[in-house]
């Protein structure tokens, strides 16, 4: 299936997932914010802030992407060239507080939003389980009441 025309659409997500309290060292919500469009160029780019800063991993390799990839070949939809991303995190990587369960989710979502994909919340917290290892965080995730907003752009 050809890919739908979302250039000039921008979506932001927001997934929770955990950090901590620098005070009382408590467990404290974080999150993941990642925004989605569609460049006039053919190349896919991510733009790291926050926790995901320190990642030295392709865009290819990204559960942002890996996620945003599963939404689209689930519904036999291409996968953009043109995908930019733009993702913050205040959920540190790597220390079992929700990061990558977040990243997966943000892309499955955010696919769903930029393109207008036809899935339900039960084929979003399949795939997300599918890819990510840890159920329980996915699952949180989801229900942490992620957020997706669509922005349209008008360039004229």
């Amino acid at each position: 299936m050809p890919i739908p025309n979302a250039t000039g659409r921008l979506v932001t997500v927001q997934v929770p997932g955990f950090t901590r309290d620098h005070h009382t060292h408590a467990a404290a919500p974080g999150w993941l914010t990642a925004s989605f469009t569609l460049s006039e160029r053919r190349q896919r780019r991510i733009e790291r802030g926050g926790e995901l800063r320190a990642l030295t991993i392709s865009d290819d390799d990204d559960f942002l992407i890996i996620g945003f990839r599963t939404a689209c070949v689930s519904v036999a939809t291409s996968v953009p060239d043109a995908l930019r991303c733009r993702v913050t995190s205040t959920i540190p990587i790597a220390a079992g507080r929700g990061a990558s369960s977040a990243a997966v989710v943000a892309g499955i979502i955010g696919a769903r939003a930029l393109l207008d994909l036809s899935l339900d919340e039960a084929a979003v917290a399949h795939m997300a389980c599918v890819i990510d290892a840890s159920p329980s965080q996915v699952h949180a995730a989801i229900e942490g009441h992620s957020v997706a907003t669509h922005i349209t752009c008008d360039d004229d």
